[in-house]
């Protein structure tokens, strides 16, 4: 079983979805990300995903190199993350995170940028409503 040595207080099938983003873009890393995205409309599942680092890794994969489909589904994930005091924490703390979201950004369609810039204002507003 994927993530049982990590004792991830994740679902199997978040753990299974996030293992097919960090893995080759294509077709399997949509499909991935936009059941994902899906998930995450859920408050607890954003919660338990905020609190894996390793799984916030894997989420910015596709804004690397994924197809747009991915890319636009991993920025909208990444949006509700921030909106999670740990997320939004485990996000700013994450050079690759930020990375990813800041090629998203630069080379994303216009609906990936748009999700990838909320992402980013999200952090930031979590962050300054912990201060």
């Amino acid at each position: 079983r994927v993530g049982s040595s990590t004792r991830s207080n994740l679902p199997q099938e978040v753990i299974d979805l996030l293992v097919v983003l960090s893995g080759p873009g294509g077709a399997p890393q949509d499909k991935a990300a936009t059941e994902l995205r899906a998930i995450l409309h859920d408050k607890r599942a954003v919660a338990a995903l905020s609190a894996e680092p390793w799984a916030l890794k894997a989420l910015s994969r596709p804004l690397i190199d994924g197809r747009p489909t991915a890319c636009e589904a991993a920025a909208a994930c990444l949006r509700h993350v921030a909106l999670d005091a740990e997320g939004a924490a485990q996000m700013v703390r994450s050079g690759l995170v930020l990375n990813a979201l800041a090629a998203a950004l630069s080379r994303g369609t216009d609906a990936a940028r748009q999700k990838a810039a909320a992402a980013i204002a999200n952090a930031a507003w979590r962050g300054e409503a912990l201060r």
